[in-house]
């Protein structure tokens, strides 16, 4: 969990430097954490037998739809908030 979480986080940071707006910028955590995270999770609980294939759609389809309320919801929420907080003001770099 720490080397693959790790390595979504990280992957996921460097694609939403990348991202043109805010809005596209939910999507690579969304992404990378359902992938990997749900490769992850499907390997642990039935390791490379036939009932990977199974395992890994269910868990990255509930990963996946935990990050986008984390990310696609809150996380613009928090993005809309955070400007109009005076101490924040004129720190926040948001496309």
């Amino acid at each position: 969990d720490i080397i693959f979480g790790s390595m979504a986080t990280l992957l996921a940071a460097l694609w939403t430097a990348k991202m043109p707006n805010k809005f596209l910028a939910t999507l690579p955590p969304v992404i990378c954490n359902a992938v990997i995270i749900g490769a992850m999770i499907a390997w642990y609980e039935g390791g490379f037998s036939t009932q990977f294939p199974a395992l890994f759609a269910y868990n990255a389809l509930t990963v996946g739809i935990g990050e986008a309320i984390a990310c696609c919801v809150l996380g613009l929420l928090l993005l809309e908030v955070m400007p109009r907080i005076p101490a924040l003001r004129g720190r926040l770099a948001v496309r």
